[in-house]
């Protein structure tokens, strides 16, 4: 019969994920719960970080589908004997799982040393996978995760036959993350899948960093985050030399300035922010692109630790810049919008600096970058008292007596304040989005 099933874990709590049936949300007792899978089952999973997704998949069968999480060496009465990243696929109705095992744990890496680089002192894991059904049959294909040691696998869940579900590209990652110092550039969120360049291949957007532990919000050792957009195209991964910098596959793009301004708002009352500035290189042969999550005033310990947003051709995300302040509110963040095929800056300003509900010139900023006085749209904007941002939720309005289209961002921060930001809604906001000719 068809059931409705709740799927969760128990995140820092433990190293459990359950399954209820709650079909019948007025009666759901002991018996509702259909299975619990936890370390006592298999050793490698570790706290469950990673959020359970629920698909069906090519055999037909339903499953709860979610990365082992961290810390599974852990000395319990169950540890891992490899510390390695996991995708879990468990069965819904009967609660067996299958394990696809990426190989890359803290014991079996095949590096000269273990860890090889210094800066990872942990175990791995994988975190909230991304399925992706590629042709609209609402049947999953593939799933993206990353791990702890900068990995972004590809699974290969395409096959009939559950026992070739396996890593994608002969157990290689589709992509390894390191900044130019060479340091392993952990990812904690669940990636985010668009069609790729000219609706080839696929687009996988991530940013990397962990904030789970105490020394997370040290600034020493100097570890540089960065965000994402690598290209998976015709099933390739996308590699370079640990001797080599990412610029050689990947088109760089930079945070140039930081700044505050100040609009006047259509009452007269001044309205500050503060900006970022980032740059538009073009993608040209390039395999993807990364910005490195830097300010032009030094390094401050940023990163990005939460789910990006595609909408209206961008990729929307957080960062988090930690606070050592026992007494604030653990740090802030910006909120960052950029051209989700490239990098770069758009062409219009994302955010309505002035508050009059249009996004023109009057939301730039006139600065010289090299070519001469230009109104620059601004990147990113950051609030700083509402703390730590998540993920944004979206909703379309509209602004004013002349009801101007308008995009609006809900962030709820660490301050307990809830900050919403009026955006532009795009170019594809309005109008006639598709049509269905008859002949």
């Amino acid at each position: 019969r068809w059931r409705t099933v709740l799927v969760g874990g128990l995140n820092k709590g433990g190293q459990g994920v359950y399954a209820i049936d709650v079909t019948n949300p007025t009666s759901v007792s002991a018996a509702s719960v259909l299975w619990e899978f936890t370390d006592a089952n298999d050793a490698d999973l570790g706290f469950t970080y990673s959020q359970p997704t629920i698909v069906k998949l090519r055999d037909g069968k339903w499953y709860a589908v979610f990365g082992n999480g961290y810390n599974s060496r852990l000395a319990d009465t169950n540890p891992s004997t490899t510390g390695s990243a996991v995708l879990f696929i468990v069965n819904l109705a009967t609660g067996v799982a299958r394990k696809i095992d990426t190989g890359e744990g803290f014991n079996q890496r095949g590096e000269p040393t273990v860890p090889a680089d210094a800066s990872i002192t942990y175990d791995n894991g994988l975190a909230t996978p991304a399925l992706i059904d590629t042709n609209g049959d609402r049947v999953v294909e593939y799933a993206y995760a990353g791990d702890l040691y900068g990995n972004m696998w590809k699974f290969d869940l395409s096959s009939t036959d559950p026992t070739n579900w396996a890593v994608a590209f002969g157990g290689q990652p589709l992509f390894k993350a390191r900044n130019d110092a060479g340091q392993l550039q952990p990812i904690t969120a669940r990636p985010e899948v668009t069609r790729g360049p000219g609706g080839a291949g696929f687009m996988v957007l991530f940013g990397t960093g962990k904030y789970l532990e105490p020394d997370d919000k040290l600034l020493v050792p100097e570890i540089r985050q960065s965000f994402y957009g690598i290209i998976d195209r015709n099933n390739t991964p996308v590699t370079y030399a640990t001797t080599a910098l990412r610029s050689t596959v990947l088109n760089k793009q930079t945070i140039l300035r930081e700044l505050f301004v100040t609009k006047q708002a259509p009452d007269g009352t001044p309205v500050e922010s503060e900006i970022r500035i980032t740059s538009d290189n073009p993608l040209g042969a390039n395999q993807g692109w990364y910005m490195d999550l830097v300010s032009p005033n030094g390094y401050e310990g940023e990163r990005q630790v939460t789910d990006a947003v595609v909408r209206d051709k961008r990729v929307i995300f957080t960062t988090l810049t930690p606070d050592s302040d026992s007494c604030g509110f653990g740090g802030t963040s910006w909120l960052m919008e950029l051209d989700l095929m490239d990098g770069s800056r758009l062409e219009v300003s994302p955010f309505d600096l002035n508050r009059d509900g249009q996004f023109d010139t009057e939301d730039a900023n006139i600065m010289n970058l090299g070519n001469g006085d230009l109104p620059i749209p601004p990147g990113g904007i950051r609030r700083r008292i509402e703390g730590i941002l998540p993920r944004p939720a979206i909703g379309t309005g509209s602004f004013g007596a002349e009801g101007r289209p308008v995009q609006y961002k809900f962030m709820p921060g660490s301050s307990g304040n809830i900050v919403v930001i009026t955006e532009n809604p795009g170019e594809g906001s309005t109008g006639r989005q598709s049509w269905r000719q008859i002949r």
